[in-house]
C-alpha cells in the first residue's frame, strides 16, 4: 500500500513540470523552440499511462537497501547506460558492470525483470542525465545548461538536411529533430549495439508522425559512406578524437559539403600542466578501461572481446543527483592538433565558442569563404 501510495504521490508530482511556471515568456525565440522541442520529446516518451509503477519504486529500494557506494539512481543510470552498449543482453550487463566498475548486481539480486524496469524508464534517464529536469519535486525543466547552449549552437533551419558523425544512441539527433522540426537527419553510428537502439528508437517515433524524416547509417572508421549526399549541416559531437584516421574521415565529409554547408564540431580537448601531463577531471574512485571510451571505433558487437585491458581511467567527481558516470576519455587530443587537421583540408573557422568542457566550431570550407568575400 506504501508503494502504491508513493507511486501515485510520485507521478503527481512528476506530471506537475509540465510547463515550468517561472520560464521568462521574454526568453528569446530559440530558447521557447528549445523547451517546447523538449516537451515534445517528454510528451511522447514520459506521459504514456505505464511509467513509475511499484517496480520502478521496488527496484530503487532494492538498490538501496544493498549497500553499496553508489546511490540508488546512479546505478539505474549506470545499467542503462551499458544496456545499451549490450545490446539489453542481461548476462553482459552483469558482467561488464562487475569487471569494469566492481558492481556485483547479483549481490543486489539484480532480476531479468528488473533490466525490462530499467530499459521502460530510459528516456527518462537520459533526460535527467542529460540535465534536462531536476531530480527534487517537482521535477522541473531546467532549461539553461549546457546542452541547452550547444543546441542553440546548432541553430538549425527547417528546410536543412542534417547528418551528425557517431550519434551514440542517438538522443541529441533525436531532440535536435524535434526541436527545429528540420527535413531530416541522418544518424551514424559504428557501433552495432548502439543502431539496434536507434533503430527500435526511431521505430517508436514513427508512429507520432514526426516532421523530421530520421534515418541510421552504418559508419566506418574512415568514412561516413554518404558521399554522394550533400548535407546543409554535419554534426560532430564528442566524436572527432575517436577517428582513427582523421584525414580520411575529412576528406569523406568534405565530399557532402556545399558552398553553403556548414561543420559543426563541438570537442573536448587535453589539458595540460607545466609539464605537459593531461589533466584529467576530479576523481572520487577509479575503475578499468570504459568500453564505452571505444565506442566509435570497437566494432565487435560482444564486450566478450574486448580483451584484456587493464588501462585506468578517471570518473567524473559525483553529485547528488543522477548523473551516471562520465568517463574522462583517453583519445582526446590537443587543440592545436585538431586545429591542423582544419587547417591541413582548407577548412576556416567561421565561429567558435567554449561549451562548458566542450569548445564548439562552425566551419566552411575555405575557398567557398574566399570567394564570397571577393
Amino acid at each position: 500500500m506504501l508503494l502504491k501510495r508513493s507511486s501515485f504521490l510520485f507521478f503527481c508530482l512528476f506530471t506537475s513540470f509540465f510547463w515550468n511556471p517561472n520560464i521568462n515568456l521574454a526568453q528569446d525565440s530559440l530558447t521557447l523552440k528549445i523547451i517546447k522541442g523538449l516537451n515534445r520529446y517528454r510528451d511522447i516518451h514520459l506521459f504514456n499511462g505505464d511509467l513509475f509503477d511499484t517496480s520502478f519504486f521496488k527496484l530503487t529500494s532494492k538498490i538501496d537497501q544493498s549497500n553499496t557506494s553508489f546511490p540508488p539512481g546512479e546505478i539505474i543510470d549506470l545499467i542503462y547506460t551499458y544496456t545499451k552498449w549490450a545490446d539489453t543482453n542481461f548476462i553482459e550487463v552483469c558482467r561488464v558492470l562487475k569487471r569494469y566498475c566492481d558492481l556485483d548486481l547479483k549481490k543486489m539480486n539484480f532480476q531479468r525483470s528488473d533490466l525490462e524496469t530499467v530499459l521502460k524508464h530510459g528516456h527518462f534517464l537520459n533526460m535527467v542525465s542529460n540535465g534536462f529536469i531536476s531530480m527534487e519535486p517537482p521535477f522541473k525543466l531546467i532549461y539553461d545548461t549546457v546542452l541547452y547552449e550547444e543546441f542553440k549552437f546548432c541553430h538549425l533551419n527547417s528546410l536543412d538536411k542534417v547528418i551528425e558523425i557517431g550519434a551514440g544512441d542517438g538522443f541529441f539527433s533525436v531532440l535536435l529533430g524535434m526541436i527545429y522540426n528540420n527535413q531530416s537527419i541522418i544518424l551514424t553510428e559504428l557501433n552495432s549495439s548502439y543502431l539496434k537502439f536507434i533503430d527500435r528508437d526511431l521505430d517508436y517515433l514513427k508512429s507520432y508522425k514526426l516532421g523530421t524524416i530520421y534515418k541510421s547509417w552504418k559508419g566506418s572508421s574512415t568514412s561516413t559512406g554518404m558521399e554522394d549526399s550533400t548535407f546543409d549541416k554535419i554534426i560532430i559531437r564528442n566524436t572527432f578524437h575517436h577517428f582513427r584516421k582523421k584525414d580520411m574521415m575529412l576528406q569523406s565529409i568534405m565530399k557532402s559539403m556545399n558552398d553553403e554547408s556548414e561543420l559543426i564540431i563541438l570537442e573536448p580537448f587535453k589539458k595540460r600542466t607545466s609539464n605537459n601531463k593531461t589533466i584529467y577531471l576530479n576523481e572520487d574512485f577509479e575503475v578499468k578501461l570504459n568500453p564505452l571510451d571505444n565506442h566509435s571505433t570497437n566494432t565487435k558487437d560482444s564486450i566478450n572481446e574486448l580483451g584484456n585491458k587493464e588501462e585506468i581511467l578517471t570518473i567524473t567527481t559525483r553529485t547528488d543527483t543522477i548523473k551516471g558516470v562520465n568517463y574522462s576519455c583517453s583519445k582526446k587530443i590537443y587543440e592545436h592538433k585538431f586545429l591542423k587537421y582544419i587547417a591541413k583540408h582548407n577548412l576556416k573557422i567561421i565561429e567558435k565558442k567554449k561549451i562548458g568542457e566542450l569548445y564548439a566550431y562552425r566551419i566552411k570550407k575555405a575557398r567557398i569563404l574566399e570567394k564570397a568575400e571577393l
